[in-house]
């Protein structure tokens, strides 16, 4: 459900990264459609990633989706360099100025530049919401020892694992 991982910059912190911010309470200009509050909703994909290709794939799925559920979407692709575009013309992208004016993000980024926390820390500098985990949940995800290191850390149980490091 889009409502239950919506973040917004600001709102009420939960579990240290996790900055929840309901569905309901979006700020923003909504329009009344067919009876629900509809959004518009920033789809951003492509990126500088080997995994590309699939992310434009996966993004034009999504916002397809957002679409037929009453949704104004506004399709972002940023290219192999690493710009964004919005119909053909670059973005120039402020700290604090939002996106597209939309009311949430849905990045649909693959690999590193897009599921790393990179991403995620650049949509916060925007203050725009975004669905899906945060910076340091994203960070830590994508490096996977950290991450089974962290879980043994916290006694969580999990299969056994060996290191393996360049020689």
């Amino acid at each position: 459900c889009l409502t239950r991982s919506i973040r917004r910059v600001g709102s009420e912190r939960f579990d240290g990264d996790d900055r929840r911010w309901p569905l309901h309470a979006a700020a923003g200009r909504r329009r009344e459609a067919e009876g629900f509050l509809a959004m518009i909703v920033a789809v951003i994909s492509g990126g500088r990633s080997p995994e590309r290709d699939v992310s434009l794939i996966s993004g034009a799925a999504v916002a397809d989706g957002v679409q037929r559920a009453g949704h104004e979407v506004r399709a972002i692709e940023i290219d192999a360099e690493g710009c964004w575009f919005h119909e053909g013309t670059e973005l120039e992208l402020r700290a604090g100025h939002g996106l597209l004016d939309a009311e949430v993000a849905f990045p649909v980024l693959h690999g590193p530049f897009g599921e790393d926390g990179t991403i995620q820390g650049l949509l916060e500098m925007l203050d725009i919401a975004y669905v899906g985990s945060g910076v340091r949940a994203s960070a830590v995800c994508i490096d996977k020892l950290a991450l089974k290191q962290l879980l043994a850390h916290l006694g969580i149980a999990q299969v056994e694992f060996v290191a393996l490091t360049r020689a």
